[in-house]
């Protein structure tokens, strides 16, 4: 699948629908430049990423182990 898009004055590139499904890519995404290009792969959905809550000392230890999870899946696949 190919196409041709326009970056915007604010650097924005809209990614078609079509594409963006079929790549698996949703709200966040990870970015890397790799060889002079632009690479974009969807992030892995968890909830830790997308909860909106006030912490308390009790959620602690579990959204950290959760964000160093994150971290040694991201390394992982770099």
């Amino acid at each position: 699948m190919e196409t041709v898009g326009r970056v915007d004055r604010r650097g924005r590139v809209t990614i078609p629908k079509e594409m963006r499904e079929r790549a698996g890519l949703k709200e966040l995404v990870r970015m890397r430049l790799v060889r002079g290009k632009i690479v974009i792969e969807p992030l892995p959905e968890r909830p830790i990423e997308r909860a909106k809550f006030k912490v308390t000392s009790v959620d602690i230890p579990k959204i950290r182990g959760e964000l160093t999870k994150l971290a040694e899946d991201l390394s992982s696949s770099g």
